[in-house]
């Protein structure tokens, strides 16, 4: 035997009761304490091996076989054949034949051991049946035909080498928790790993081995440190929630113990654009004066496209008028001094502005183009926004508490705190209010809670029409980002601002009414522009290089919007959205994924503001954490139907996510510019969702010609061909493993049917739940 070898601890050595094993125990010994074996194959050993254990354990508790006598082995002086690790991947207890083949090692020297003392009832050696011709097998896992009692015994002889504690020392089954950073987290990034602690040290190629997550994901698991990092080859699915698990059955403890149960970790991805269309040539954005304003004025614009500036300065524009100036086709009017806040309806049949009289300052309650109907005195702090809640209250704040008022004068305090010097910003709707340093927060009740924390936040968020959707930069990687989310909570959409870089400064944002564009500022050096981008994906639509602008206000129509110049003199200027820009197909997806926050939000308040009157709201049994749009598709009457599929995530309680699919239907209504939603249906009842993989968006418009189909596995690439479309395909389905898109390429120009059928499987074996099959219009283009 070789130096290295004889310097094994003598119980090392000799721990095995059964002297058939000890010569097989030398063998494997040999292999893995020398330089024949390479670190990968010493890895893949280890880990069958834990697995060929967890079987054995898995079949103690089920009788055995019937077996025949096993055959005595030689003694350990008996000639051993040379074994070549290249050939023979797994070492196994074999049984040699005589004559016995020559070989190179060197013997061990003879020991002189005391004799084991075996109870009375033990048959002896001698008394055993002469050994029977065995076959060679390759893997512990291939014997399992000689009973659990040898595969027992043999694991036992590989786990001594190893340094794995063996069965007969292993305790009773442990408690063991599992700790991440991504613990409950709904947006975790999906690039980036997840890393898991434990309470206490774990057998490190077991819990390798014992890894599953569902969705079915590729992944890898590698020790850092006392840390499991699991990674996804092409990054987790984004918007999913995942269930990671840890196999009590193939895991253990560092020292031997069995887990007392499974290990879960339930975590959420945040959403990120997936394959899009190549964003237009940017355009330029036509600004046009209005009329001279005081410092800090804004105008914002009424139902009949007039313009209600707080600061008007006399001019030709206001007809020499000063103070809260209407202009509009019949002219100017003035309809109070200077306003120091405005606010108009989320319905946009009120407006309310602060109108200081001189005297006192009062809430005037006026009508869709801003004409007073009753005023109230009220006690505002300096700077104070205004904003409504509902049609009925008008929030203002008040020696730092907000308040409401309504048209009667009654007050009602909201028990919100508000420093006069941090940014505040009231959601349409009224239902949130951003507070610096506190968040978003719910008002109304006796103590109104922060439901949502804004990460990374430079300057001031924007709300969406509804009140629902929440935007903002965050500046914590020092390169701006665009973030989206609901405002109640849920998984956040982040977006890179195409031709931001780091050192950047974004401000004023501004969300149009149909929630498909942001108007927003942008610093970079010397340079200020103001900039139209699309929503969600940040592509930049339009901009213009004549400097920025301050506090933009939409038109109801979303076709214009104002902003504040204070470049020279301070004016208000008109800028119009380019027509090119005016996509109906990008408003009524907006519109869908707005009522799709709603509901994550639980705003029903936001569902009406999105809908037309008289819809039925959907009421589902359990609140969901995430929400999907998986398709758009335009119906034969003109009407646009929106697959939305809604998720309870997993949690420790109820480790499956549960889903319902929600139709609805969109439209503009007449007289209106706008989408709305016409009718609801589905949406309440939750069933377990399926465990293979599941379509989560379709996309007709990224490419033209072809249809991408986004799915939340990694899939089977035999099995796309269960994805037909009638008319036919122009080429083979296509795979992107990195995106996990397929692309579809039509033939033909027209109303065309695609069909998903339940032979697509994830890469894992798991077949598509139900069959589905979805009626779209497709455009071909050459």
């Amino acid at each position: 035997m070789t130096g290295r070898e004889e310097n094994y601890p003598h119980d090392e050595r000799d721990d095995l009761d059964d002297p058939r094993l000890r010569e097989t125990a030398r063998l494997v010994r040999h292999v893995m304490h020398t330089d024949q074996m390479r670190p990968a194959f010493r890895d893949q050993l280890r880990a069958e091996i834990v697995a060929a254990r967890a079987e054995v354990i898995r079949d103690a508790g089920r009788p055995a076989a019937p077996q025949s006598p096993v055959p005595q082995s030689p003694t350990p002086q008996s000639p051993v054949p040379q074994h070549s690790v290249s050939q023979s991947p797994m070492p196994q207890p074999t049984v040699p034949q005589q004559p016995a083949p020559q070989h190179t090692m060197p013997q061990r020297p003879t020991v002189q051991r005391p004799p084991v003392q075996r109870p009375i009832s033990q048959r002896p050696p001698s008394a055993r049946p002469a050994p029977r011709p065995t076959p060679r097998r390759r893997g512990l896992r291939r014997a399992g035909w000689l009973g659990a009692a040898t595969v027992a015994a043999a694991a036992a002889v590989v786990f001594a080498v190893l340094g794995l504690p063996t069965l007969r020392n292993a305790t009773g089954p442990v408690t063991v928790a599992i700790r991440s950073d991504v613990t409950g987290n709904v947006s975790a990034d999906p690039a980036a790993a997840v890393r898991l602690r434990f309470t206490q040290p774990l057998d490190r190629a077991a819990t390798r081995a014992a890894v599953t997550l569902r969705p079915f994901t590729d992944t890898s698991a590698e020790w850092d440190g006392d840390t499991l990092v699991v990674k996804a080859a092409h990054g987790f699915a984004p918007n999913t929630g995942y269930l990671l698990t840890i196999d009590h059955t193939v895991a253990r403890t560092a020292k031997g113990a069995a887990l007392a149960a499974d290990l879960h970790l339930v975590f959420g991805t945040a959403l990120l654009p997936g394959v899009g269309p190549e964003p237009p040539a940017t355009l330029p954005l036509h600004r046009t004066l209005v009329a001279a304003v005081e410092d800090g004025s804004e105008a914002v614009v009424a139902r009949d496209g007039s313009l209600l500036l707080t600061k008007a300065q006399a001019g030709s524009a206001t007809g020499n008028r000063r103070g809260l100036v209407r202009i509009g086709a019949r002219g100017a009017e003035r309809l109070s001094g200077n306003a120091a806040a405005i606010c108009v309806s989320r319905s946009g049949d009120s407006i309310a502005y602060l109108a200081d009289t001189g005297a006192d300052t009062q809430v005037v309650f006026a009508n869709s183009l801003g004409t007073p109907l009753s005023h109230r005195q009220v006690d505002v702090d300096t700077g104070s926004p205004l904003g409504w809640i509902d049609g009925g209250q008008v929030t203002y704040v008040s020696h730092g508490e907000l308040v409401a008022i309504d048209r009667d004068g009654n007050k009602t305090d909201l028990h919100t705190a508000v420093n006069a010097k941090d940014a505040f910003v009231i959601a349409p709707g009224g239902r949130y209010a951003y507070i610096e340093k506190q968040g978003v927060v719910r008002l109304g009740g006796d103590h109104p809670t922060v439901t949502r924390r804004l990460t990374g936040i430079a300057g001031e968020p924007a709300f969406s029409a509804d009140g629902a959707t929440v935007v903002w930069i965050d500046n914590s990687t020092g390169t701006p980002r665009l973030v989206l989310a609901p405002s109640a909570g849920g998984p956040v959409f982040i977006a890179t601002l195409k031709g931001v870089g780091a050192g950047d400064q974004i401000d004023q944002l501004s969300v149009s009414p149909d929630g498909s564009h942001l108007v927003y500022t942008l610093a970079s050096g010397s340079r200020r522009e103001l900039r139209l981008a699309s929503l969600p994906d940040g592509d930049t639509l339009a901009v213009s290089t004549e400097g920025a602008g301050q506090s933009p206000n939409w038109a109801p129509s979303g076709r214009m919007f104002t902003i504040l110049d204070t470049h020279g003199s301070p004016h208000i200027e008109s800028v119009v959205v380019p027509q090119a820009l005016r996509d109906r197909g990008a408003a009524i997806e907006a519109t869908a994924r707005a009522f799709a926050n709603a509901q994550l939000s639980g705003d029903s308040g936001a569902q009406r503001a999105l809908a037309v009157s008289g819809v039925t709201l959907p009421t589902p049994a359990v609140a969901p954490t995430r929400a999907a749009v998986v398709w758009v598709v335009e119906n034969a009457d003109g009407t646009t139907q929106a697959r939305v599929r809604l998720t309870v995530d997993p949690t420790i309680g109820h480790p499956a996510a549960v889903q319902a699919e929600e139709t609805l239907t969109l439209g503009v209504p007449q007289g209106s510019v706008l989408p709305r939603v016409l009718k609801v249906s589905g949406g309440q009842s939750f069933t377990a969702a399926p465990t293979g993989p599941q379509l989560v968006h379709l996309d007709t418009d990224a490419v033209p010609g072809s249809l991408l189909l986004t799915f939340d596995s990694d899939l089977d690439q035999a099995s796309l061909k269960a994805i037909s479309l009638s008319g036919g395909l122009e080429s083979r389905a296509a795979y992107d493993a990195q995106t996990r898109v397929v692309t579809l390429k039509a033939k033909s120009t027209g109303r065309l049917t695609i069909r998903i059928g339940t032979d697509l499987r994830d890469a894992k074996g798991n077949p598509l739940a139900e069959s589905s099959t979805v009626d779209l219009k497709v455009t071909v283009q050459r």
